[in-house]
């Protein structure tokens, strides 16, 4: 399975579940809160991994040597993957901090 597909609402779920002792009064909230997160974060794979065939296909297309015109249409469509995939690693490593942060290590 592809990096950028590893994440799954229902194995958050179960993490959830298993995280937090019964009768913990904030439980429901906070996996309300973190599921609807995660389900974003999920969302974002399929545009993801489009975005990653786009590339590969431009890059498949190019001509051997690419021309200059090819070396500015791939750099673009590269430079919009990395920015897509670093803003969706931070949103990841920002879900993880608040999980853990305000919902596990808080005391």
């Amino acid at each position: 399975m592809p990096a950028i597909a590893c994440l799954s609402v229902s194995s958050l779920r179960i993490a959830l579940i298993t995280s937090f002792p019964p009768g913990r009064k904030h439980f429901s909230a906070a996996r309300t809160r973190l599921e609807a997160a995660g389900r974003r974060l999920a969302d974002d794979h399929e545009p993801l991994r489009r975005q990653v065939a786009v590339a590969v296909a431009a890059v498949r297309a190019a001509d051997s040597p690419p021309s200059d015109e090819d070396v500015e249409t791939i750099l673009e469509i590269i430079l919009e993957l990395i920015g897509a995939l670093s803003r969706h690693r931070q949103r990841g490593s920002d879900f993880v901090w608040e999980a853990y942060d305000v919902d596990i290590g808080s005391h």
